[in-house]
């Protein structure tokens, strides 16, 4: 049997923000050198400073001074550029085609083949009022030709499509997407103790297959992101004070100034312009690949399915998949410890400060580090000097309190982020050569990103299920799923974007992803009890079969492993903070010894999920312990921050969450009059049990599970805390009466 099809669609994408398109205007504060705070002389019995700042707010608000003012002046397009008030427009389009053939045939009575083919096509993304910049990357064919081309800091911002030659497009068309399809089904006939076993004739059916298949896989939300990550078409335009040209006002609703719009430069920004117009000197570049493709995925399968007798079938089958395309956004300018000699400086630096804190007033007996006020080498015996602390330009603030915590902590790559958002990294002098310390290979430019096709992943699943068809008033099926599954994104955020913890180690991402559950049961049962008329029990009409025939119980089971979870120190210890979320901490123990740590745990009225024995009495796993091995402050303890350059000994995500099991019945009971006249009694229980299933905490709004949460951060000071509103619904029972008619 051959069959053929071919399906078109175009979709059409609007995303519109009005925000301050309408001029906003602030109420004045004593903060605005224009309008200071009243007098004292004016309060000639005194006023206290809580009061007079009453005063103040008062005078400001009931006359009416406004002391600022911004409006949005948002980018139209290429031929308009920016104007006051217009909106936030971001339109997109693409289409999807997609032609398929398939054949069934049937090779012998007990082996049929599916055969087919399926070509999809994704036109590329477009946005068609081209309101995006873009990374200049003509000419860049190569994987690393775009990342030469990112990272120099010499390049430069262009309008989304000059990439790809064609306007608002964001990247080439993907024209190669066949994917084959290929099935079987084979009907075995067995004999002896063997047909005993796996079945005779029509009892068993082996059954297989492979496809190949193309996924839009968050094929604008991806593009969106990165497009939008590359700011400075849209302007926030402030009002200025017409007497000394500032932002600081002292106007009157009455006589509000206006708003003038900068002359417009040009959709071509220079990174140095963007880094220098980002007023944190961290300014992003993002760019696409202009060849990005659409996710191919690789899809296998392998079962038997055989006839037990009583209308029920087992069946067991192995199903995978794979892909190495997946979409992903990274970092390539990642924070850089290593190559420029920061790192030895700052272990020196922490050594430094280890010696300074043994010299002040009751220093910290477990480590003087602790009590450090200064890293620097302030003549003290054993302490050495800081030669890369000393190239940076504009001075080590080694006794800055900001500074020496990073250091006490053991944080370099955050150190390293703390000079570079503050500008004290260095500058580029005339010939644009870099004074300083090199911190990143793009110095204009913060996190320089790239989406392209850079993930993968792998699915092994054991499958195995029985099921029975209604019959003789019963129907059942259970299943049980044995899977893992692994990949280095982790996540399924809808921007794609994951970056590396370093991009030296990018093994160092491959796990468990976020989704994985290793063990899954899933049971519904339905069951017509047999009493009334037509049943085995009291089969008889009338006001008896009302009674007590018609009743029928249901029940639907869950049960589940947790999501995967990691012990981690989220600490800038190798990369920056933003970037060692994923981060996973040192321990003592083998990763069975820790497993049996891991539980439901009740102590001083908390809850916990790891044995609170290993927990330190500040709350956190190290006690305010930076080294490396127990101290004084908790001899116990057995999670360990990871040292300055390293990241920890602990794989990613090995653990699970607490398992989930649920179990919701009901019973029915249908009184029929007539043919078409029914009433239904129902009572429904929800988690009958009333089990108690927790979720793990993920931030202040503890919604999030598994990964996502904080609850192993070595360092926090709620370490493996479960809180007890962290648990999915209680016993739930409903009663409903339907008439049907």
């Amino acid at each position: 049997t051959m069959r053929f099809g071919i399906e078109f669609n175009r979709r059409k994408i609007g995303s519109q923000t009005n925000f301050n398109a309408v001029p906003i205007y602030n109420i004045s504060t004593t903060a605005n050198l224009n309008t200071p705070s009243l007098n004292p002389s004016l309060f000639p019995g005194g006023i206290s400073a809580s009061d007079r700042a009453i005063a103040d707010s008062l005078r400001y608000l009931l006359g009416g001074v406004v002391g600022g003012g911004t409006v949005q002046a948002n980018f139209v397009n290429p031929a308009t550029g920016p104007v006051i008030g217009a909106p936030s427009l971001q339109n997109y389009q693409y289409d999807t085609y997609g032609l398929y053939f398939t054949d069934q045939w049937r090779v012998t009575p007990n082996l049929t083949l599916n055969l087919g083919l399926r070509y999809d096509y994704f036109t590329p993304l477009e946005n068609t009022n081209q309101v995006l910049l873009e990374p200049d990357l003509r000419g860049a064919e190569t994987f690393e030709q775009i990342r030469a081309r990112l990272l120099d800091p010499n390049g430069q911002y262009v309008i989304a499509g000059t990439n790809t030659g064609n306007p608002g497009q964001l990247f080439k068309a993907d024209k190669n997407n066949f994917g084959p399809v290929l099935g079987f089904a084979y009907t075995p006939t067995f004999g002896g103790i063997l047909g005993s076993i796996l079945g005779k004739e029509k009892q068993t059916v082996i059954r297989g297959g492979f496809r190949i298949g193309y996924i839009n896989d968050e094929y604008v939300k991806s593009s969106d992101n990165a497009g939008g990550g590359n700011d400075g078409l849209n302007q926030t335009i402030s009002a200025l004070n017409p007497n000394d040209g500032t932002v600081s006002l002292n106007s009157r609703f009455s006589t509000l100034p206006g708003f003038v719009l900068p002359p417009f430069q040009g959709s071509t920004i220079s990174f140095a312009q963007g880094n220098a117009n980002n007023g944190a000197f961290f300014n992003t570049v993002f760019g696409i690949n202009p060849k990005l493709q659409v996710q191919q995925n690789m899809e296998y399968n392998f079962g038997i399915q055989r006839e037990i007798g009583f209308n029920t079938a087992i069946e067991i089958r192995y199903v995978g998949g794979h892909s190495n395309s997946l979409v992903r956004g990274f970092d390539f300018n990642q924070v850089d410890i290593n190559s420029n000699g920061f790192l030895q400086d700052f272990i020196n630096a922490q050594n430094n400060c280890r010696i300074q804190g043994a010299t002040v007033a009751n220093p910290n007996p477990n480590d003087p580090l602790l009590s450090c006020t200064n890293a620097a080498n302030i003549g003290l015996p054993g302490q050495v000097n800081l030669p890369v602390f000393n190239q940076l330009p504009f001075g080590t603030f080694l006794n800055n309190s900001t500074v020496v915590n990073e250091i006490r902590q053991g944080r370099p790559g955050q150190l390293a982020l703390i000079y570079l958002t503050n500008g004290l990294d260095g500058f580029l002098d005339a010939n644009g050569n870099f004074v300083g310390v090199p911190f990143r290979a793009n110095p204009n430019a913060g996190p320089v990103d790239l989406l392209d096709n850079a993930g993968r992943y792998r699915y092994n699943a054991l499958q195995m299920e029985i099921r029975r068809r209604f019959s003789q008033g019963l129907s059942f099926q259970a299943n049980y799923t044995f899977q893992k599954i692994l990949g280095d994104i982790l996540t399924d955020g809808q921007n794609r974007f994951d970056p590396f913890l370093d991009n030296a180690q990018p093994g160092l991402e491959y796990a468990r992803t976020n989704y994985d559950r290793t063990h899954t049961v899933n049971i519904n049962a339905n069951y017509e009890l047999p009493f009334g008329k037509g049943k085995r029990f009291i089969n008889q009409g009338g006001f008896v079969d009302k009674l007590f025939g018609g009743f029928q119980v249901t029940s639907i089971i869950n049960i589940g492993s947790g999501p995967p979870i990691s012990i981690r120190d989220t600490s800038g210890t190798l990369n920056r903070t933003g970037r060692s979320a994923r981060q996973p901490a040192n321990s003592s123990l083998s990763l069975d010894e820790i497993q049996d740590l891991i539980g439901i745990f009740h102590q001083n009225g908390r809850i916990y999920f790891i044995d609170p024995s290993v927990i330190a009495p500040n709350g956190s796993a190290t006690g305010g312990n930076v080294r490396g091995t127990p101290t004084g402050a908790f001899a116990g303890q057995v999670f360990f921050a990871p040292q300055a350059g390293q990241t920890g000994n602990l794989p990613r995500s090995f653990l699970n969450g607490p398992m989930y099991f649920n179990w919701d019945a009901g019973i029915i009971k249908n009184i029929t009059f007539t043919e078409r006249v029914r009433l239904q009694l129902r009572a429904e229980a929800f988690n009958v049990l009333n089990n108690v299933n927790f979720f793990l905490p993920s931030g202040p709004s503890a919604l999030n599970v598994g990964e996502d949460s904080n609850i192993f951060n070595i360092r926090s000071a709620t370490f493996g805390q479960i809180p007890a509103s962290n648990n999915y619904g209680p016993r739930i029972m409903q009663f409903a009466l339907r008439f049907e008619f």
